[in-house]
């Protein structure tokens, strides 16, 4: 690591001397933290080599050891309760067709569950005793999910939902006799089901109709009922708890003195004596601890940023969790029953911590007079100087930005950059009713808050007007061509990754499996196709001025490549400038190390070329 000067001015421009793109990029990071039945060792991933892989950690002498070494990213690894087994997956190239493994921690041999690449499966959750397992699969039709019981004792599987759509098994009742299934209608309305294993009879906990979102489902080790997340009646998700004699719902937290912000995580002890309750506050992560008999709550002293991936020990005194912030990337960390925060990850990087820069978070007016949230990094200035922005929309657009470690953006504030992550109308964690606020026609709504997020910046006396530029992907990447296309006086640049041009051709040509969702979003082809030609960038390709860069995987099962094919090639067919970056071993995004190592040192050439250098 690079010891720096302690002049703060001067260890700034030393840094930005020092710390290359890439140094930038290849900040490695932990997460998915699991641990042994005996709570000696820690299974998590982790991006060392590049590509995600599963790592093992005895937490007595500190040895590390890779469990996997393949040359796709592994997706998920953990150890089920009281089982010295480990459940992984992983897909191909990007498909996300998942396929399901199981290894013998000791000797690292692992063999096939399921294994079927036309196929996705995908764990969602075991049973008390670690013997079962619910996973989805749409291997019936290739279009609906259903839900699945494995036995892990007898090797054996059977399906026991398959109602159609999107379903997943979210909670087996201690005798597991009874499986609690999710019906996922829209990202924002789904309905819990409660599944008798041996008869077949199924009973819903909620109804289907109106706007709802339902969490998984934490038994009481008596059976008697679960707790779980729920918005039904209301704007923000909170505790409430299903009586199974009496069939009924009852609210808990409403009336206990906690915070009034979106409830996005519950975690129970084994034992059932204890909740942990990780609130949504603007990003950041409030956790509260509740004593189930007496109701009783208490503040967790955990670091300030992001924090997820929490996981209780078998007898309830330790605490594994994610942790990361502005300045900080993603590791693992342990709250030991003493009530001391240790580290049990630390990710190598090049870059100090001390030389990125921290966030800041502001609230700007919209069209409307609704006040939009975003996280800003300012650079720093010499004297009264006015810095270049990056406008870098999340995706979903359910997603949220949030205070997190993002390499490649502080790369661009080492150089100068302002950077900005809108939480525009449509995101997640500020309400149901804001998180539906750009569904349909409405998209219209979030489209003017990025416009008056431009306006906002162009007010600022530490912003260059001129060099205001729209980045994102997925969504975002829509987001972006949506910039370029419908407002393209505003815009210095785009650069879209995995974005949707025309939402007519995205969703016509999706995955099977993926379009009744997304039409629930962005609106049906049959019902809705003024609409959705109405809000494709595609349609108003021609007004498009600003210089665009496009990345897409051509694996991409959610928006395929021809959605960057159709957008770049017209562009320069009408003169504009356009380029494509397209990844043969990727899919929805950038997985791999080494792609990201050859297209983002692209993106910042190309905005240095056609915003920095312009004249």
């Amino acid at each position: 690591m690079y010891r720096l000067g302690r002049n703060v001015k001067k260890r700034y421009k030393l840094a930005m001397s020092l710390y290359s793109i890439q140094d930038f990029l290849e900040t490695k990071t932990a997460w998915a933290p699991s641990w042994s039945p005996d709570a000696t060792k820690l299974l998590y991933i982790s991006n060392l080599t590049g590509v995600a892989q599963a790592y093992l950690k005895d937490l007595a002498s500190g040895e590390v050891r890779q469990l996997t070494d393949g040359t796709e990213p592994i997706e998920f690894a953990f150890f089920p309760p009281k089982e010295n087994v480990i459940l992984f997956g992983h897909s191909n190239g990007g498909n996300e067709r998942t396929q399901i493994r199981l290894m013998d921690p000791t000797n690292g041999k692992s063999e096939w569950l399921m294994h079927n690449d036309e196929f996705i499966y995908r764990v969602t959750e075991c049973s008390a005793d670690g013997s079962l397992f619910a996973y989805i699969s749409n291997e019936r039709n290739g279009k609906d999910f259903d839900v699945y019981v494995y036995n892990l004792k007898k090797r054996e599987s059977r399906r026991v939902f398959d109602r159609g759509g999107w379903c997943k098994g979210v909670g087996f009742s201690p005798d597991k006799t009874m499986l609690v299934v999710r019906i996922e209608y829209t990202f924002s309305q789904n309905q819990l089901v409660l599944v008798n294993l041996q008869t077949g009879e199924e009973l819903d906990v909620t109804e289907k109709e109106g706007l709802k979102e339902h969490g998984y489902a934490h038994w009481l080790p008596d059976g008697s009922g679960f707790y779980f997340k729920n918005n039904q009646d209301r704007d923000f998700s909170a505790l409430d708890f299903y009586d199974l004699k009496n069939k009924s719902i009852t609210p808990i937290t409403g009336s206990l003195d906690l915070p009034k912000f979106e409830l996005e995580i519950i975690r129970m002890t084994l034992d059932g004596g204890r909740l942990l309750l990780g609130y949504n506050r603007d990003g950041y992560t409030d956790v509260w601890f509740m004593d189930v008999a007496t109701k009783q709550l208490t503040k967790a002293l955990l670091p300030d940023g992001e924090l997820d991936g929490f996981e209780w020990t078998e007898d309830g005194s330790r605490l594994a969790f994610e942790f990361e912030d502005a300045k900080q990337q993603r590791d693992i960390w342990i709250l030991e029953v003493s009530g001391s925060v240790v580290r049990a990850t630390e990710s190598p990087r090049r870059v100090p911590v001390d030389v990125c820069q921290p966030m800041e978070l502001v609230r700007y007016e919209s069209f409307d007079g609704k006040q939009i949230p975003a996280f800003i990094y300012t650079p720093k200035r010499k004297g009264n100087e006015r810095c270049p922005v990056i406008v870098n929309v999340h995706g979903g657009p359910e997603g949220q930005s949030r205070p997190g470690f993002y390499g490649l953006m502080q790369y661009f504030v080492s150089q100068g950059w302002a950077v900005v992550l809108p939480n525009i109308r449509g995101s997640s964690g500020y309400g149901k009713e804001y998180m539906a606020a750009d569904d349909k026609g409405k998209r219209w709504d979030s489209i003017k808050d990025i416009e008056w997020l431009n306006k906002y910046l162009r007010s600022r006396d530490d912003v260059d007007p001129e060099k205001i530029v729209i980045m994102g992907g997925s969504y975002g990447g829509y987001m972006t061509l949506v910039g370029v296309a419908f407002q393209p006086k505003l815009w210095a640049a785009g650069v879209d990754i995995v974005g949707m041009s025309n939402l007519v051709t995205f969703l016509q040509n999706t995955s099977v499996w993926r379009r009744a969702l997304r039409e629930a979003e962005y609106g049906s082809l049959q019902d809705d196709h003024v609409i959705l030609e109405d809000l494709s960038p595609m349609r108003v390709v021609k007004d498009i001025q600003a210089p665009l860069l496009v990345i897409h995987g051509a694996n991409d099962p959610r928006v395929p490549l021809s959605e960057a094919e159709q957008i770049v090639k017209t562009v320069v067919d009408q003169g504009g400038v356009a380029e494509l970056l397209v990844y043969h071993d990727e899919g929805h995004g950038l997985a791999k190390l080494q792609n990201r190592l050859d297209a983002y040192p692209k993106v910042a050439d190309f905005l240095t070329k056609h915003v920095i250098e312009k004249r």
